[in-house]
């Protein structure tokens, strides 16, 4: 998923990513000045080449950023990460999209839809907060799996998890590679930047 509009308007001091596959947001993130970013990559393939040209685009850039990739499960991943910037205004961006189904992809608790783990994890770490964190989900237009077990929550169902997180969450949808595909959460304090 590569996102079509400028990640600079959502700036905040963190861009958490889950599911970098190649690196693309995580270095559009870079150019938009994010000081802090995290990417977490289930695949250890896709791992290694975000990191390779992530690594290449930061050696081109005068803008220095903070970028650390991990490895993993989104949902162990994006529980280490809440809990170093639980206190910083971030902007954290899921993807709706389920792994591949294969074992090695199941969440370390079995779960098989692993976005409302995420958005869980994300609420747990910041349900306190000053500022709710900025959440963007991709690719909420896709074709739900047959599998009732493994299908995607429905739109209804992550707009719950996210007005849990925050009830005062103003919505708006964006584009990525299809148009109108990420639902993005704003806080009541996000003004645009730019």
């Amino acid at each position: 998923m590569s996102l079509k509009f400028e990640l600079g308007e959502y700036l905040t001091d963190v861009f958490v990513e889950t599911g970098t596959r190649h690196g693309d947001n995580v270095i559009q993130a870079i150019h938009a000045g994010f000081p802090d970013i995290h990417g977490i990559e289930i695949s250890r393939a896709l791992h290694d080449i975000a990191k390779d040209r992530i690594g290449n685009e930061l050696g081109r850039v005068s803008r220095r950023s903070n970028v650390m990739l991990y490895c993993g499960h989104s949902t162990v991943g994006l529980e280490h990460v809440c809990a170093t910037v639980q206190h910083k205004r971030a902007t954290i961006l899921l993807n709706a999209r389920a792994g591949s189904g294969d074992a090695k992809d199941a969440a370390p608790n079995g779960a098989a839809r692993p976005l409302l783990d995420e958005i869980r994890i994300i609420r747990r770490w910041f349900h306190d907060s000053l500022i709710p964190p900025i959440v963007m989900i991709g690719g909420i237009r896709h074709d739900p799996s047959p599998q009732p077990e493994t299908a995607s929550p429905s739109l209804g169902e992550v707009v719950e998890a996210l007005l849990d997180l925050c009830d005062d969450y103003q919505f708006r949808v964006l584009d990525d590679d299809t148009r109108r595909n990420v639902l993005a959460a704003l806080p009541p304090t996000w003004t645009r930047v730019g």
